[in-house]
């Protein structure tokens, strides 16, 4: 998990306020004006306990009635695993058709999900990237159902860019009070619309907004920050909000140097934290 500036959003493009409703749908036609493609990046290393509930909860989120028209791919990057992951997400995945495995030897998430993306934009090719959606999230965390179908119903509204929130559901890896500490933490940080967190668990564009700004850049963590931040400078109409949460893990060791798992530890601090 990552923080940083308020995003920058071109508010004469994107309705804001409260959370949204899924723009009108035809139940045989899917979603108004959804993009042809949906593209899922999602970097996974050593996740045995996790990644069958991460991938069921995908596998649910495009299937969505919002999305009956709309091609959704996965992108699952394997790096460097060496426990069971492969054969769990393979179990998962059997009959899954827009699903695409990748190995990976970088080592990182930044480098992994980088890698990701760059396989989501080749099976991209040949379409406009203003017709291509790209998302992405942890094999440690858990999307809700509507996850898609939200993001879309914001770039129906106009949004070229989404930051989610993310919350824990159980806290028995961290100490005792950790949770009061979290909940301090977005109480005064705040956790609704226009909201300052930024996780890669949670993080969503359009293709041609991710062109635009080079992409996710070739560092080891903070990638996520990063490309928010690339994003807002590139003039992107970005939105951070609260209706699409999802569900991570609150583990005490992470997969990133400066990812969630290092910011709850931080939170033992007082001094930081109140």
């Amino acid at each position: 998990m990552t923080t940083g500036p308020r995003p920058a959003t071109r508010a004469s493009e994107v309705r804001t306020g409260s959370p949204v409703v899924i723009p009108g749908r035809d139940p045989k036609r899917g979603c108004l004006h959804p993009p042809e493609l949906v593209a899922v990046v999602v970097p996974a290393r050593d996740e045995e306990e996790r990644i069958t509930r991460c991938l069921d909860a995908l596998r649910a989120a495009a299937g969505h009635p919002c999305l009956s028209q709309v091609e959704v791919r996965l992108v699952l990057v394997l790096d460097r695993c060496s426990d069971s992951t492969p054969e769990r997400a393979s179990e998962v995945l059997a009959g899954w058709g827009g699903a695409v495995v990748l190995e990976s030897r970088e080592g990182t998430a930044g480098g992994a999900r980088r890698l990701g993306f760059a396989q989501a934009l080749r099976l991209a090719q040949g379409r406009d990237p203003a017709d291509v959606w790209l998302a992405t999230t942890d094999a440690d965390s858990v999307v809700p159902r509507d996850w898609l179908a939200r993001q879309l119903a914001w770039r129906a509204l106009g949004a070229e860019a989404i930051a989610g929130t993310v919350t824990v559901e159980r806290w028995t890896e961290q100490p005792v009070g950790h949770a009061r500490r979290f909940a301090r933490y977005l109480a005064v940080q705040g956790a609704g619309f226009g909201h300052p967190h930024v996780h890669g668990a949670n993080l969503s564009c359009s293709a041609s907004a991710y062109l635009a700004c080079g992409g996710v850049p070739p560092v080891a963590t903070g990638e996520d920050r990063l490309l928010w931040l690339a994003l807002a400078e590139a003039g992107t109409a970005s939105v951070a909000v609260s209706d699409l949460p999802v569900i991570t893990s609150a583990r005490r060791e992470g997969r990133a140097p400066d990812g969630f798992a290092g910011f709850l530890g931080e939170l033992g601090d007082s001094r930081q934290h109140g």
